[in-house]
């Protein structure tokens, strides 16, 4: 991380757990809860690694898979909290990670395909055609971001389709390689682009990051507080817009509003309704939140797999301007 590696360039993997700590103090569990915590002992490790973005990363850990058990074992969990953070003050946290760069040749890009294709069938063994064909799409649409070349893309394309059997599945499969080597810009020429344009005319001009997210979703809500501090210096900046989007479909009504109120208050967020939102998610092949979406000054997608990890220091290199403006909520 110090030499300069994105996040986005890394694989992350957390070596010690709240649900490991439960395990090592003993702590009385159900038989579930056991094998939950169990699952997570491979993680035990030495590494070491930086210890400010550890305590961001199990931060963020815990309020989206451990949330369960912070909240029946909540003293353990506060004991477990002051340990970590006096270790990581003491520059030893009791988490710590392995990272190892990602290769993005296409014969790293087939061993990795074969080796998760294999623990797929091995773990599934019943699994419906169908459900495997999705698999295999969602597989490959995270790989081909990765291919610079369009002549690898064409080899790991002709490759995984023949996995498929599904003739739907294969359309999508097909419409997503065009696009991703499609000189034509997707939001200009599709529904969901036209809906991306119009939430971001207000911004002509700027870089504008769009965070799709949900109040039902732990991480969002985690990575919200987390940058709340580093937005709301740049709300009303002259050159750089942040703007919120969800839709029912991950934030009921009643318990948006109420958030927006409590933690955003002020932050450009959009309410669209489910219909709109769809076109959103085909466009961008969001299977997942938090998801973020990068546009330059332009008005083209720069990244639609933006690491939020990334923004001060892109917001810094970019030498962007903060502002004071305070936008309203748009429903």
């Amino acid at each position: 991380m110090d030499a300069g590696n994105s996040v986005k360039d890394t694989i992350i993997t957390v070596k010690y757990t709240f649900l490991t700590y439960l395990l090592d103090k003993n702590v009385p569990l159900t038989d579930e809860e056991r094998k939950i915590a169990e699952g997570h002992r491979y993680f035990i490790g030495t590494h070491k690694a930086n210890p400010a973005f550890l305590k961001a990363f199990n931060e963020k850990l815990d309020r989206s898979v451990y949330s369960p058990f912070e909240e029946k074992y909540k003293a353990w969990c506060d004991s477990f909290n002051v340990k970590l953070q006096k270790d990581v003050d003491a520059g030893n946290s009791v988490l710590s990670v392995h990272i190892s760069s990602v290769e993005n040749d296409l014969e790293s890009l087939t061993k990795r395909w074969e080796k998760c294709n294999d623990t797929f069938k091995k773990m599934y063994p019943q699994t419906p055609s169908l459900a495997f064909d999705i698999f295999v799409l969602q597989y490959f649409i995270g790989q081909l971001k990765g291919i610079a070349s369009p002549a690898d893309a064409d080899t790991l394309y002709n490759e995984r389709i023949s996995f498929i059997t599904d003739n739907t599945i294969k359309e999508v499969m097909r419409e997503k390689y065009q696009k991703r080597f499609s000189s034509s810009d997707p939001l200009q020429q599709t529904k969901g682009g036209e809906i991306v344009r119009r939430l971001i005319a207000p911004h002509k001009g700027k870089y504008v990051l769009l965070d799709f997210w949900g109040t039902t979703c732990g991480p969002c809500r985690g990575d919200i507080d987390q940058f709340s501090e580093l937005r709301k210096s740049y709300t009303g900046s002259p050159d750089f817009a942040y703007l919120f989007i969800t839709s029912s479909q991950n934030s009921p009504e009643e318990d948006y509003r109420k958030y927006i109120a409590e933690h955003l208050k002020g932050e450009e967020s959009h309410f669209l309704s489910d219909y709109e939102y769809a076109y959103l998610q085909e466009l961008f092949a969001i299977y997942g939140i938090p998801r973020y979406v990068l546009i330059n000054p332009e008005g083209e997608i720069l990244d639609d797999g933006y690491d939020i990890y990334q923004l001060e220091k892109f917001l810094n290199e970019k030498g962007i301007r903060k502002g004071a403006s305070v936008f309203k909520t748009f429903f």
